[in-house]
């Protein structure tokens, strides 16, 4: 029976800088690739009724964005990896994905529309779309993943 060692993200990249400083990079790639997939899927299944939302779907290097954007992205966690990729979209992408509850708007709020609000806000109703499509291209990413992985080592 084979035996698996779990070492680590960055033991496993320093291997395979050891093989080959090529590898590495080439996989990075694949990643941006696997991200702007994921980022299309998203904003294919996503809702269109709150404006601009699904246009502002799309994938990034997680090193090369903002504190503020990493606040409103699905992937918030920050890294230490400079490859790192991930999908980012509008601050109300959890708001859609899991739904708000019905709650009292105070007296003399203000809404967007420059009126004076009080009352109840009704809420809406959960509308997944991030974390499904996600799960349903996970598959798809490890192919991705892998067959970059295969490739890069058969060059060396």
């Amino acid at each position: 029976m084979a035996r698996t060692r779990f070492i680590g993200r960055q033991k496993v990249l320093d291997a395979f800088n050891r093989i080959d400083k090529n590898i590495v990079p080439e996989v990075a790639k694949v990643q941006v690739e696997a991200a702007e997939m994921v980022a299309e899927r998203i904003a294919s299944v996503a809702p269109r009724q709150f404006g601009d939302y699904a246009n502002s779907i799309h994938a990034v290097k997680l090193a090369d964005i903002t504190a503020e954007q990493r606040a409103a992205s699905f992937t918030a966690s920050q890294t230490t990896d400079p490859n790192a990729t991930g999908v980012i979209g509008d601050f109300i992408w959890k708001f859609l994905e899991y739904g708000t509850r019905s709650h009292a708007i105070g007296k003399g709020s203000v809404l967007k529309t420059g009126k004076q609000s009080g009352g109840q806000h009704p809420g809406i109703a959960p509308q997944p779309h991030v974390r499904p499509v996600f799960r349903a291209s996970r598959k798809d990413i490890r192919r991705m993943m892998g067959k970059a992985l295969r490739n890069a080592l058969k060059k060396v």
